[in-house]
């Protein structure tokens, strides 16, 4: 209801009185934003998710490198010997 009414609304426009849910409420719109805060969410929360994907990703090359450098070290010895 409130939304609605506030989509209706110009910048620094106040609407009102508006009855929802038994409160009286008046409104005045601050400032329109071209993206809606759902569309902004969902962009965080891609960026957190890419974020941890590269972090997982990262971690299990680390590992791979660390087990590939440790059986180097293990192939060096062979031949020292």
């Amino acid at each position: 209801m409130l939304e609605t009414e506030a989509l209706k609304l110009k910048p620094q426009e106040i609407a009102g009185p508006i009855i929802a849910n038994d409160h009286i409420f008046i409104l005045k719109l601050e400032r329109k934003q071209s993206e809606k805060p759902i569309s902004r969410l969902k962009n965080a929360k891609m960026k957190v998710e890419a974020g941890i994907a590269l972090q997982r990703r990262k971690e299990i090359v680390d590992a791979l490198v660390d087990k590939l450098t440790q059986q180097a070290h293990i192939g060096d010895k062979k031949y020292i010997h």
